[in-house]
């Protein structure tokens, strides 16, 4: 019977990647087109590396506008900032073409973003952060009206 031969640096990589999946951040993203379908407000947030999405820490958030079918994409808006939150999660509700409100909130411990209770909106939430954009008609960027913190 022939010895097994151990490649070492396929090996060395196969280790190398199970291990950087420790580091990986995890990315969660959604986004709600405007009442005349012309743009979308995007939100795209990651937990640290290495950190569970419900943990409660620091996660970085990017808001952004954006026209569809537009390429390359043209941005009426864009924003990156972080927050501190658990299992963090949000709502977008377009006033108009030209004005959106995004709020955003964490389910308390015990409750996930996927659950039923929170899918059909029957969790309990904490409020963390509402931001309020808007732009007069026909001008392109979108300027924050309001952000509110709790």
């Amino acid at each position: 019977m022939r010895p097994v031969q151990i490649n070492h640096w396929k090996a060395f990589v196969a280790v190398a990647l199970l291990a950087s999946g420790c580091y990986m951040k995890v990315k969660i993203d959604s986004g709600t087109d405007s009442p005349n379908g012309d743009l979308r407000l995007a939100v795209v947030t990651y937990s640290g590396r290495g950190e569970g999405y419900d943990e409660r820490k620091e996660k970085e958030i990017y808001v952004s506008i954006y026209r569809r079918g537009s390429e390359p994409r043209e941005y009426l808006y864009s924003k990156q900032f972080n927050l501190v939150a658990g299992e963090l999660d949000w709502d977008i509700a377009w006033q108009s073409p030209d004005q959106v409100k995004v709020d955003f909130f964490e389910f308390p411990p015990g409750f996930s973003r996927w659950s039923d209770a929170a899918v059909y909106r029957k969790a309990p939430t904490i409020r963390l952060m509402t931001m309020t954009l808007s732009r007069s008609a026909g001008e392109k960027p979108f300027h924050e009206v309001t952000t509110a913190a709790r």
